[in-house]
């Protein structure tokens, strides 16, 4: 089997460039091992999670974006190809595996699998290199054999958790574990030398008042990093250091205490059902309100009504 694959490699002729790992099974796959599919969109990002039993991609495959696979399901062993190489590997719980751009890839494991992927577009990255080191050109260092890093199984998990339970999740939070992943990506497992322009300040007073304006003015959107960054005229990553220097809290926690707050003053009105409360205020359905209502105010929003 190997060296069929191996020939295929070599003549090219085999191969399909995908964009997500469900494309590589076409139909065959069952709707009971798909636990979530988002594809990329306005974040530049997609999240798959599968569950799979022992197998193999069917063909080789030429990935088109950046892929960071974690595996949460138990240890299983893999045998792959990779641009010609051939590797033998125990996956363990919690291993994390790093893919590029246009890497040519087979695989097949001996168990049960639980995998979440994660799809990041490579404008995503060159834009971070372009802010963080002031070079579009970055190159990941591909990671075949798992790694252990808890950073980025939990952002995954935080990403992954979020859109879950939120549909299309809330922008600005994805946009910023987005910004999590690749800044760790690009310093911790790129060919990058130089070190990270930082600033020390926050934002001056008149733009942090431009900034918070701005959401005060738009709580019922979704408010994305690209737009705040946009009125503070700053790039996205220096604008959520920035902020956050400044507020002590992320703008995603900001935009959520102050869409409680609105759904406070709206509550005590008492003329509004709580489901239009929370859409009313940026929320994306009523338990979206009702989770994080509890978690600042220690109440849901029906017992704070009836107070």
């Amino acid at each position: 089997m190997f060296m069929e694959m191996l020939k295929m490699q070599s003549s090219n002729t085999a191969s399909a460039t995908v964009s997500n790992i469900e494309e590589c099974f076409s139909k065959s796959l069952d709707k009971s091992q798909v636990l979530s599919n988002y594809q990329a969109n306005f974040w530049g990002l997609g999240v798959e999670f599968f569950n799979l039993p022992a197998g193999e991609i069917p063909q080789e495959i030429i990935l088109n974006n950046y892929t960071i696979v974690i595996n949460l399901g138990q240890n299983h062993n893999v045998e792959q190809i990779t641009d010609g190489r051939y590797e033998k590997a125990l996956i363990f719980t919690g291993g994390i595996g790093i893919f590029p751009f246009q890497m040519l890839m087979w695989i097949q494991w001996d168990r049960e699998r639980k995998h979440l992927y994660i799809h990041l577009e490579p404008k995503q990255l060159s834009h971070r290199s372009q802010e963080l080191f002031g070079e579009e050109k970055c190159e990941i260092l591909p990671i075949f054999l798992p790694v252990k890093d808890i950073l980025i199984q939990q952002i995954g998990l935080g990403i992954e958790n979020e859109i879950t339970r939120n549909r299309n999740g809330s922008r600005i939070y994805v946009q910023s574990m987005t910004d999590a992943l690749t800044i760790n990506l690009l310093q911790n497992y790129s060919t990058q030398t130089k070190p990270v322009k930082t600033s020390s300040g926050g934002l001056s007073p008149h733009k942090l008042k431009l900034v918070q304006d701005f959401i005060h003015d738009n709580l019922e959107q979704e408010i994305g990093l690209d737009k705040l960054a946009k009125v503070a005229k700053l790039n996205r990553s220096h604008f959520s250091r920035a902020f956050k220097r400044s507020m002590g809290i992320t703008p995603h926690q900001y935009i959520i205490q102050q869409r409680v707050e609105r759904a406070k003053q709206l509550l005590l009105r008492g003329k509004t059902t709580i489901a239009d409360i929370a859409i009313a205020c940026g929320f994306t359905h009523q338990s979206h309100l009702n989770r994080h209502f509890k978690r600042l105010t220690g109440v849901t929003p029906k017992v704070f009504r009836d107070l």
